[in-house]
């Protein structure tokens, strides 16, 4: 199974308003589209950023949908699944947090020149749960870093990925 999730910018609908598109093939190949979720705010546009929390939990969010929808299809705990994520429309950005609470100490840097971060990985199915956090670490590392070599401590990791596993989004 391949699952691929493209985070984009300029929302065709207009700002203020979110969407997910997906769809699943009959080889359970499954594709996702998300808008980004900070371009739907006032203020965005003078201020475009990536908040790194906010695809911290996105990238979670996805790695669970796979294995729930690879369970659901009675997939072989033993085989191996691809995930792949692209990022798209990240030039003129800066590296933020959603969260006020979390700030991490980013300083302030250039705008990204980079448009777009694109990784994939192959892991068993089995150990999906029990590598969530450096599953989801993996996914997001090579984002964080076209924005000045920006790095997210493991407890970071951990903590954001613990808390969207528990429902709580912060």
């Amino acid at each position: 199974m391949r699952t691929r999730s493209t985070p984009i910018q300029n929302n065709p609908f207009g700002p203020g308003r979110f969407f997910t598109y997906w769809t699943l093939n009959k080889s359970g190949d499954f594709f996702t589209l998300v808008s980004l979720l900070e371009d739907d705010f006032e203020g965005s546009r003078s201020r475009p950023t990536i908040q790194f929390d906010t695809r911290i939990c996105n990238a979670t969010e996805a790695v669970l949908h796979c294995a729930y929808l690879c369970k659901a299809l009675g997939a072989d705990p033993n085989a191996h699944i691809e995930i792949a994520m692209r990022y798209k429309g990240l030039r003129g950005r800066k590296l933020g947090s959603g969260s006020p609470a979390r700030y991490l100490g980013l300083v302030e840097g250039e705008s990204t020149l980079e448009d777009e971060v694109s990784v994939s990985m192959i892991l068993g199915l089995g150990t999906i749960k029990s590598l969530i956090v450096e599953t989801v670490k993996k996914l997001c590392e090579p984002l964080f870093m076209v924005f000045d070599f920006s790095i997210v401590p493991d407890e970071v990791y951990r903590q954001i990925v613990s808390d969207f596993i528990n429902g709580k989004v912060s």
